[in-house]
């Protein structure tokens, strides 16, 4: 995913590092060792929002993970979203 920007605060939890990107809403997770991407999740399909972009850096509570997305697109809604730490997968979005 060269050339994407990213929200440049990052959630630390544990060993890994994550980060959102501004460009079609990814969350990253990345090792804090090496570097290494170690999964990635689009956080709304484009399908749905075509311009959803990561409105906010991840912050870690917990073992909960949660960001924020919102869309370029006047009108579209906007929802913060909360993954399980260690699963990085969507528990719920509000």
């Amino acid at each position: 995913m060269p050339n994407i920007p990213s929200r440049a605060t990052r959630a630390v939890s544990g060993n890994v590092r994550d980060v959102g990107t501004q460009t079609c809403a990814w969350l990253l997770a990345i090792g804090a060792g090496n570097g290494k991407l170690l999964w990635k999740t689009q956080l709304e399909s484009p399908a749905n929002v075509p311009f959803a972009i990561g409105a906010a850096a991840p912050v870690v509570v917990g073992d909960m993970l949660f960001t924020g997305v919102a869309s370029l697109e006047a009108g579209m809604a906007a929802f913060i979203s909360g993954h399980p730490a260690a699963a990085h997968t969507a528990a719920w979005r509000r």
